[in-house]
């Protein structure tokens, strides 16, 4: 099995295409490889609420397509909707979780027997080693893209005026680094800029190692790879109420509305000063390991490749 070079490589009937996240680029690439016969997977990522749409964009203008794009897409409209296009040009469309499934069903029509729930899948291995003892650690970790949607400027004014230490990780997207600028133009001395580090090195590892709490107070996630990665490492979990969280962590996170500064506090104080239920490491790492996840995976592209599944779809579609 290799992966697949879009520009150098000419797909069979026995290849799969596997698209990570709905983009308009891969329109015109799932449909050329499914005019050769190939397989195709798609695990969008998506989620779809009003108020995560409109808050997660600074842009006003920005804010008013993806709201009336929704609400057309709530009463049934299809015209020039590419997504729904993307989709129903997929063998299989694998969510991960089943909040995500049934929106998939109810704003893009898809069909029960071509979704699979595959969930998120963590790989510790890169985090062993490095956690501290809880006496030891010290402070909130936040991780992710600096940007509107990951909503790190909440974090920053919930931490205001408290003992709370922060630690912002990441780099701003293209676009949005005034989003970074007023996020430290707002911060006091007990938040610090770390900047970018590379995913699964060494020093990002020290800092889940020693982070009391991990916070992705975001418009949504699903669930959001640091918010695995946190629980993993030892470290309480503080995450948004928008999304899939609750499929993953159940009772053992600490929830917050990505609006409500106060309650966020609350929220970061108590991860901080109570010790995680030791189940929730031990949870995510089990049911939600990459390994697993990887299997799973293996044994979807065995099912097309042997045309358990897709070669109906596929003739239907290119009759």
């Amino acid at each position: 099995m290799k992966l697949f070079d879009p520009w150098a490589d000419a797909p069979s009937h026995r290849d799969i295409l596997h698209v990570f996240g709905l983009s308009r680029g891969a329109l015109e690439l799932v449909e050329a490889v499914r005019r050769r016969g190939a397989a195709v997977v798609i695990s969008p990522i998506l989620w779809y609420h009003f108020v995560s749409l409109a808050m997660a964009e600074v842009s006003w203008l920005r804010r008013v397509r993806l709201c009336c794009g929704f609400s057309a897409r709530r009463i049934g409209l299809r015209i020039g909707d590419w997504k729904y296009r993307l989709l129903h040009q997929a063998d299989l469309v694998l969510p991960n979780s089943r909040a995500e499934a049934a929106q998939l069903q109810r704003y893009f029509a898809l069909p029960a027997d071509r979704i699979r729930v595959v969930p998120n899948g963590v790989d510790a291995s890169w985090l062993e080693g490095v956690a501290l003892p809880w006496s030891e650690r010290r402070g909130v970790l936040c991780v992710g893209r600096i940007e509107p949607r990951k909503n790190q400027l909440a974090v920053v004014r919930a931490v205001r005026d408290t003992e709370l230490q922060l630690r912002l990780v990441g780099r701003p997207v293209p676009g949005h680094e005034r989003y970074l600028e007023r996020c430290l133009a707002e911060a006091k001395g007990n938040v610090e800029y770390l900047g970018a580090y590379r995913h699964r090195s060494v020093e990002l590892a020290r800092e889940f190692g020693r982070a009391r709490a991990v916070v992705l107070a975001s418009w949504f996630e699903t669930p959001g790879l640091a918010a695995l990665e946190g629980a993993v490492s030892g470290a309480n979990v503080v995450v948004t109420t928008y999304g899939s969280a609750w499929e993953y962590f159940g009772s053992y996170a600490h929830y917050v509305h990505p609006q409500d500064v106060v309650g966020l506090r609350r929220a970061l104080e108590a991860a901080h000063n109570t010790p995680p239920d030791p189940f929730l490491a031990e949870k995510v790492r089990c049911a939600f390991s990459w390994t697993r996840v990887a299997e799973e995976l293996l044994q979807i592209y065995a099912s097309l490749r042997s045309h358990e599944h897709g070669s109906v779809n596929r003739a239907a579609r290119a009759a």
